[in-house]
């Protein structure tokens, strides 16, 4: 293979090695298995894959040594590794076939090739089967916290791990608390079952939000978006206690049995569902009234028979109606109000005429009586004089 060749499909972080020469072993072994570039598959932090030459239905693994493994673990030598995937973790794990190639830096071992997990799959068998992994990695004291659905594939009907180079013991793991990357997993298949949406797809939001275990914590371990048997879970991990992990994950994979199946006939998944229409109608909300408004346009009488408007997804329990029903008694609130006040206002006016009217009469009354007493004063002055005259 030529250097370029080399290049374009190594991980990055190997390309300064390749250039230096120190993978000229590894690479010779190859060139001499016929592995060419349209072989490659894909790459990764820590190997890459591509199909075995002539191998049919295997695929090959150049994996480096600078992984926990060859760190961390007594025994420290490639078969060591195949023994702990082969018997500790044997159903659990995809096998190691054959260990092709053994040096100082990198090692080749080959692999069945399996059908790797889609998230259309992601049903109550496969989520506890995810769960059963987990669970069975705590128990044997060795995880690794990269469990994300492109390392998950069926063999033979069951669902196994088929990347574990990020191995490294418990203790070490739950040491760095550093678990929020196998929560974030979990919250993706866990939306995935219950919304048939990733995540982020369903709630609108960015995993970036909940990148750190603080981040997490404090918004209550995603409790607004998840019934409590699988956010226990959530909290189980931050606790960074082996024996509570367990308990939570077994306790998580019972109620998940038919439970939170998506058929509605629970009343655990009626919950779960009203949670996920709370966090929709949330999020739509703190993107603006708009949507809000619309919803609530759509509910029309006509010809005295009412029409609903599509309800937001993932909501069909009592929270979207008490909400309408609720709006709409405020309004026939708001329009009672508002036409009381119409009348009182009516009122007060017809009395404000009324007192007016009443003042001009009184007003044209007093004026009436000062005018008679006038023209009869002057009535009296004038006999008066008539009298006087006649007595002169």
């Amino acid at each position: 293979m030529s250097s370029k060749d080399w290049t374009d499909i190594l991980p990055k972080k190997w390309v300064p090695l390749y250039q230096s020469g120190q993978m000229s072993g590894v690479c010779a072994f190859l060139d001499k298995m016929s592995f060419k570039k349209s072989d490659h598959i894909i790459s990764g932090s820590t190997c890459m894959v591509g199909n075995l030459p002539g191998g049919g239905e295997m695929v090959l693994k150049l994996v480096t040594k600078n992984i926990p493994f060859f760190t961390h673990f007594p025994d420290k030598s490639v078969e060591g590794f195949k023994t702990i995937i082969n018997q500790q973790f044997s159903g659990f794990f995809l096998p190691i076939h054959n260990v092709l190639y053994d040096d100082g830096s990198f090692f080749i071992y080959t692999q069945r090739k399996i059908k790797i997990l889609d998230y259309s799959e992601i049903d109550p068998k496969n989520f506890r089967q995810i769960l059963d992994i987990l669970k069975k990695m705590f128990t044997e004291r060795i995880i690794t916290p990269d469990i994300i659905s492109s390392n998950f594939g069926f063999l033979d009907g069951r669902l196994v791990l088929l990347d574990y180079h990020d191995l490294k013991p418990v203790e070490l793991y739950l040491k760095e608390k550093k678990w929020n990357k196998v929560v974030r997993c979990l919250m993706e298949f866990a939306s995935l079952l219950l919304y048939k949406k990733p995540f982020e797809q369903q709630f609108n939001e960015s995993f970036s939000s909940w990148r750190g275990e603080k981040e997490i914590a404090s918004r209550n371990y995603a409790a607004a978006y998840f019934p409590p048997h699988i956010t226990d879970v959530f909290k189980a991990m931050s606790s960074c206690d082996a024996r509570c992990i367990i308990d939570s994950i077994t306790k998580c994979q019972g109620a998940s049995s038919g439970a939170v199946s998506g058929t509605g006939t629970s009343q655990n998944n009626g919950d779960v569902k009203a949670r996920a229409g709370h966090a929709e109608n949330k999020d739509k909300h703190s993107r603006g009234k708009d949507a809000d408004v619309k919803f609530k346009s759509s509910r029309k009488e006509t010809d005295g028979r009412e029409t609903r408007g599509k309800e937001p997804r993932g909501n069909h329990g009592n929270e979207t109606r008490d909400k309408v029903r609720n709006t709409e008694s405020r309004s026939k609130d708001k329009v009672r109000e508002s036409k009381g006040k119409e009348v009182k206002d009516r009122e007060r006016e017809a009395k404000h005429k009324e007192v007016k009217v009443k003042v001009k009469e009184v007003k044209e009354d007093k004026g009436d009586k000062r005018k008679e007493k006038n023209q009869s004063g002057k009535r009296t002055s004038h006999g008066e004089r008539e009298s006087r005259k006649h007595r002169d």
